[in-house]
């Protein structure tokens, strides 16, 4: 009688797929250092809510009119679905994108056609997906450092290198999910 999976690897967190896994603290550690980038953008706007700063005037959420960008309804989907559209035309001018855009739809055309569970095609598909969503985040934060300034200053390099290295982690967690489901598999 053949072995399932977790009577092969008994010792499998949480009795999970060790791709699964990586894949959630790949995820979770993306999440923590996207807040850090939000966080640190803000602290080079000057915009930092943790201290107070005097010298700049910054408007506060108190500030807006409640009537200001509150659509309700389908008026809301669809100004939100309008501005996620805008984005993404944003996204299809970067080279890299598009790129992206171009393996990763063969990646994942392909493992539909692959035999495996649905548990591990899922896994694949959502290496891919996190691979353009990190890199969508990237262009903001390059294109945010940029509307800032375009001189060469050390801290908006540390900005432009640290997205970078969100999307190199990114590929890399894909490449490892890839490579993992295709050795167990074949």
């Amino acid at each position: 009688m053949p072995q399932t999976y977790f009577q092969q690897y008994p010792f499998a967190l949480f009795n999970l797929p060790p791709c699964l896994v990586a894949s959630f603290i790949c995820i979770l550690w993306h999440i923590q250092h996207f807040i850090f980038a939000c966080t640190f953008s803000l602290k080079l706007l000057g915009l930092n809510r943790f201290k107070s700063t005097s010298s700049l005037n910054v408007m506060s959420s108190n500030d807006i009119h409640p009537s200001v960008h509150k659509h309700t309804g389908y008026t809301r989907l669809l100004k939100a679905g309008a501005c996620s559209l805008a984005g993404l035309g944003y996204a299809m001018n970067e080279a890299a994108f598009r790129l992206e855009v171009t393996v990763g739809s063969i990646l994942i055309i392909s493992s539909l056609f692959l035999p495996m569970p649905l548990v591990e095609r899922l896994i694949l598909i959502g290496s891919v997906f996190l691979v353009l969503i990190v890199e969508v985040l990237n262009s903001a934060i390059e294109a945010l450092v940029d509307d800032i300034s375009l001189e060469h200053r050390a801290l908006a390099k540390q900005a432009k290198d640290m997205g970078s290295a969100a999307v190199f982690i990114a590929l890399v967690n894909c490449g490892i999910c890839w490579a993992s489901v295709i050795y167990t598999k074949w």
